[in-house]
């Protein structure tokens, strides 16, 4: 009776240890999921971010780009007037 008791109290506990571990693992897989989730969003964030930028860049060359036509158009219409005061 008493082996029994103490194989039964043995079981009990290795079957806690084991129910601990897995959920030791399981714990450890839900870390690790959230870190790959925080991991992904940071890096989509940063895409974006960086997206963001490109998209600002190239609008800011557009903008350049217009701005020096339209001095362009009007250092040409001046010197044109200086051209014809000066036949």
């Amino acid at each position: 009776m008493k082996k029994l008791l103490i194989c039964t109290l043995t079981l009990s506990l290795l079957f806690a240890c084991a129910t601990e571990r897995k959920s030791i693992a399981q714990i450890n897989a839900e870390r690790n999921s959230a870190q790959a989730y925080v991991t992904t969003a940071s890096l989509e964030q940063q895409r974006m971010q960086r997206q963001n930028e490109i998209e600002e860049s190239i609008l800011r060359r557009q903008q350049d780009r217009m701005e020096n036509q339209t001095s362009q158009e009007k250092t040409n219409q001046i010197m044109g007037i200086i051209g014809t005061i000066f036949r």
